[in-house]
Parts: C-alpha cells; structure tokens; sequence
C-alpha cells in the first residue's frame, strides 16, 4: 500500500516537472522575443526564470529523460542573459542611469554626461576603460559578474589598449580603479571563483 502511494507521489512530481518544464521552456521564449526587440523591460520575467530553473534543478533527476533538454535550455538561458546585460550597457539605460544622471556613493560623485568623476571634491582622472568599468558595475550594482562578462562587455565598447589581451586583464583594470577610488574594496567587491560586485547603499 505504501508502494502504491510512493508511485502515486512521483508520478504527481513528474506532472509538476512537466509544468515546471514547459513554462520555463515558454518563458524562455518571450525572454528572446523581448531581446530582439530590444524590451529590456524583463526584470520579472528573470526573476520568474530564475526561480522556475532553480525549481527544476532540483527535482529535474526524477525525469531523467528531461535532464538534457533542462541542461540546454539553462545554456540557452545563461546566453541570453548575457546578451541582456549586453544591451543593458551599450543602451545606457541599466538602474535608470541615462546620460545626464549623477551618481554618488562614499565620497565619489559621478556625472555620467561629462564623464567627471571627484573624490572629497577634487577631480579624478580615469581613462575611458576606467571610466566604462565603473560605469558598468553601477549598471549592474550588486549582480555578481564574471570576469568573461565583464571581459566581453567592455572589449565590446571598444575601450582599446585599457583592456589589452595578456593574464588577467579584467583584474588589471579593477586593480587601477581601486586604487584612484576604492583602495579599501569597499564598494568593488571580489567574489572568489566568479569575478566582482558593485555594492552600495544607495
């Protein structure tokens, strides 16, 4: 009797992957659509995705002819997200931030219009990788991003010799940030085995 009722269960757990399978499937599928058209209005569509892909890999193992096509359409997800936050930053418009906004945090206020950055006041001068850096993590300010996305978005700006191939460009560039305007890492956090994370309260 307690077989019969543990078949039933998986057999209702299966039902529910199933579900699961095709409304992550769906979603994924206007997730596209929007990124053709260039909607970037997906912040809750992402976070439905997350949460259903995050549903699935853990209960995918009971339908085992469902784990390669789960496996793809992660790999299919993780793309698009990528292609997300690329048009994020060459449409300039991530957390609102437009051309002519100030940004503050600490004691650094940024004009993203004159690209003029001050520290207590007084002028910093960043190099245009610099500059596009920091832009970007703001832009993405407390997602943890890869040394590869970050690597691809900016080689994508066309920041030249800042960016230049060799060991570990991104950590060289983060490196020269910190040291005009975050040598204690209070702001550009490293996050070990994934890359960094702009954190503030703001």
């Amino acid at each position: 009797m307690l077989l019969y009722f543990d078949l039933l269960k998986i057999d209702d757990q299966k039902k529910e992957i199933n579900m699961s399978f095709s409304a992550f499937k769906q979603q994924l599928n206007n997730f596209e659509e929007m990124l053709i058209h260039n909607n970037l209005n997906c912040s809750d569509l992402i976070a439905q995705l997350f949460i259903i892909s995050n549903k699935l890999k853990h209960e995918v193992f009971i339908e085992y002819e469902k784990y390669n096509q789960f496996k793809s359409l992660q790999n299919k997800f993780s793309h698009l997200i990528m292609q997300f936050v690329y048009l994020q930053c060459t449409n300039n418009i991530s957390l609102g931030i437009t051309s002519d906004s100030m940004f503050y945090f600490g004691d650094i206020s940024i004009n993203f219009k004159t690209q003029e950055v001050k520290k207590n006041g007084k002028t910093v001068i960043l190099t245009e990788g610099e500059f596009l850096l920091l832009k970007y993590l703001i832009q993405n300010k407390g997602i943890k991003l890869s040394r590869n996305i970050i690597y691809e978005n900016l080689a994508d700006c066309a920041i030249g010799s800042d960016l230049e191939n060799g060991t570990r460009p991104v950590d060289k560039l983060i490196h020269k940030l910190r040291t005009k305007i975050d040598e204690d890492k209070e702001f550009i956090k490293s996050v070990h085995n994934v890359g960094y994370v702009f954190y503030c309260e703001k």
